[in-house]
């Protein structure tokens, strides 16, 4: 398990260099910061995958691109803010609750 956390780590550092480098292309900035995005919401940092949808925000709103584009950009980060606080949502309730009682034992959410 510690290898793997290693490589997620790893790539996570590797997409923001990659978003980073590609930061004077629009589309390719954005592409890479919703990989990294993705992969925090995988280490569940929820307040680093939030990061990159604004940073995705910040970037369209910065380009001069036509509505259709801006409008599929809203939907999409609206979208991955809903999911984010959902799993945070989910991930505290289950840490909070603790272990539930049934006729089979005990059991975690």
């Amino acid at each position: 398990a510690p290898v793997m956390t290693m490589d997620r780590y790893a790539a996570a550092e590797s997409f923001y260099k990659l978003a980073m480098a590609f930061a004077p292309v629009p589309d390719l900035h954005i592409m890479w910061l919703l990989h990294l995005c993705d992969a925090h919401q995988e280490m569940q940092s929820w307040a680093e995958a939030a990061q990159c949808a604004v940073a995705v925000a910040g970037v369209v709103m910065q380009i001069n691109c036509n509505v259709s584009v801006i409008y599929n950009i809203e939907v999409f980060i609206y979208s991955v803010c809903i999911l984010i606080e959902h799993r945070v949502s989910m991930h505290v309730m289950t840490q909070s609750l603790g272990p539930i009682h049934t006729s089979t034992g005990s059991k975690r959410l």
